[in-house]
């Protein structure tokens, strides 16, 4: 895993084994965060990266000098290795890492975030839900946005309002959604 911009670009962490992954690659993760860095600046900002993962997209948030944000990942193991990560950089941002199942965090969560960004298992059977889970929500921020990593299979920027942005990288794909 290689960090691609900000503070701590060009580190790598090596995931240990035995974690079931499916990282988003180098050339989606720079677009992913050209595509943000043209909407909004991510200095400061409340962030919630859900389904984190190896904490990937949640640390270059970090290293981007957002303000706060809050990892979200049931797998004890894998919340264990973004510890060691935030524990080894010792960023100034304010990190948390919640280890429970991302619906029941968005159920029970009373945080408003400015950015949230969610990349579920491809084959998760209600992936296709969580605009609704989270736009319903009280979890973004007005005028706050939502980015969705999903299986091209899937497509919202035709049939849903809130969603004004598409970006395919190959298998990955990102839907941007804004609060209105």
């Amino acid at each position: 895993m290689r960090i691609i911009g900000g503070d701590y670009a060009r580190l790598r962490f090596t995931p240990p084994k035995g974690l079931k992954l499916r990282p988003t690659t180098d050339l989606a993760k720079e677009a992913l965060f050209s595509a943000l860095g043209s909407l909004i600046s991510l200095e400061g900002k409340r962030v919630l990266d859900l389904f984190s993962g190896t904490g990937s997209i949640g640390i270059e948030f970090v290293s981007r000098r957002a303000e706060e944000v809050v990892f979200v990942e049931k797998n004890p193991k894998h919340a264990r290795y973004i510890q060691s990560i935030i524990k080894e950089l010792r960023p100034s941002s304010t990190t948390q890492v919640v280890v429970q199942d991302t619906f029941k965090y968005i159920a029970k969560c009373e945080k408003t975030f400015d950015l949230i960004f969610a990349d579920p298992p491809y084959d998760l059977p209600t992936i296709k839900d969580l605009p609704d889970l989270v736009l319903g929500s009280s979890l973004l921020a007005p005028e706050g946005h939502f980015v969705l990593e999903h299986p091209s299979s899937l497509q919202f920027i035709d049939t849903y309002p809130a969603c004004f942005k598409h970006k395919s990288y190959s298998e990955v794909n990102f839907s941007f959604f804004r609060n209105a």
